[in-house]
Formats: structure tokens, sequence, C-alpha cells
């Protein structure tokens, strides 16, 4: 197996490990309401304390989806955007709600600026995704994000503006993983 495919298959197992142990979470969780509490909520419950793993396994994609950009000549400013997401998210997980709560948000409002920077300077900075459908994946994921962060505060509950937000950003790692396993293969 080549590092660019080791890269697209973290960052797909990153995503999926993300997914399995919040829904995991949400389902021994009787008393928690995915419609209406943040992820970060579930440390509160029942094995809270494996949400760590959940915020190592988004930290993981999102490096290994920096490890693809990398493989693609990814410009400075990308590669310490990302790798700030990266590390931000890690910070979230160890710095939980109910340990660390001001650091915790704090990680998770960084990595979000982070990552929306990030998908607005790809297409912009990187020739191999100047193309429409690169831009439009980019832009839509990243607008998408945006999106439903400000519709959780007034018009979506906002445990469910946050898992469409969460659902975006996955979107956009996906289709990263499977960019470069199409592009590197031939």
């Amino acid at each position: 197996m080549k590092f660019n495919q080791l890269y697209s298959l973290v960052t797909l197992v990153g995503v999926a490990g993300f997914i399995i142990i919040v829904v995991y979470l949400q389902s021994t969780q009787i008393e928690y309401s995915p419609t209406h509490q943040l992820m970060s909520e579930l440390t509160f419950g029942e094995n809270g304390y494996i949400l760590i793993w959940a915020f190592i396994s988004f930290a993981m994609a999102v490096f290994s989806a920096l490890m693809i950009l990398s493989t693609f000549n990814a410009d400075l400013i990308i590669k310490i955007l990302m790798g700030l997401t990266s590390l931000s998210l890690a910070g979230a997980g160890i710095f939980t709600l109910e340990n660390a709560e001001m650091i915790h948000i704090g990680f998770i409002g960084i990595a979000f600026i982070a990552m929306m920077l990030s998908l607005y300077f790809i297409p912009r900075l990187m020739l191999a995704f100047k193309t429409p459908m690169a831009i439009a994946t980019c832009w839509g994921c990243g607008v998408g994000t945006v999106l439903f962060v400000g519709l959780g505060h007034d018009v979506l509950p906002f445990g469910t503006a946050q898992r469409l937000t969460a659902a975006c950003i996955f979107l956009w790692l996906s289709w990263l993983s499977i960019i470069n396993l199409k592009s590197k293969g031939k």
C-alpha cells in the first residue's frame, strides 16, 4: 500500500471512528437528546470518557487530509490551517466540557475557523483543486458548515445543526480521500 492510499484510508477510518463513537454514546445515554444537545455533552453521561477517542479520530482524519493535500503540493497557509484544525480537535478531546469547559469551546472554535479558512483557500491556492468540481465541493461544504452553525442558534435545534455541520466536514474529508485514491491510482 502506498502512503497516499494509507492517508485516504486513515482519513476515512477517522471519520467513521468519530461517527461510531458518537452513535454508540448516544445509544447508551437514554436521557441524552441528539436533537437538542451538543455532541460534546456526551462526556457527562455513561461511558462519556471515551468521547476523547471520537475527537482523536476526527483529529487523525484531518491530519491525514493534510498529508493528502501535501501530496498535491499544498501551500504553507493550508498546511498551517489544517494542522491547527487537527491539533485543536485533539485538544477538544483532551479538554472536555466536564474538565475544562472554556478551553474545550475555544479549541472547537479554533478548529471550525481554521477548517473553514482551509476550505476557502484550497481551491484558491492549489492548482489541482481549481476545477469546477473541486471548487464546488470545497466551497459548498464550507458554506454548508457555516450555514448550519448559523441556523443552529435560532432555526434548527442546536444538536441537529451541529450534526449537519459535522456532516459537511465529513463529506469533504471523504471526498478528498476518494479524489486522492482516484488521482494517485492512475
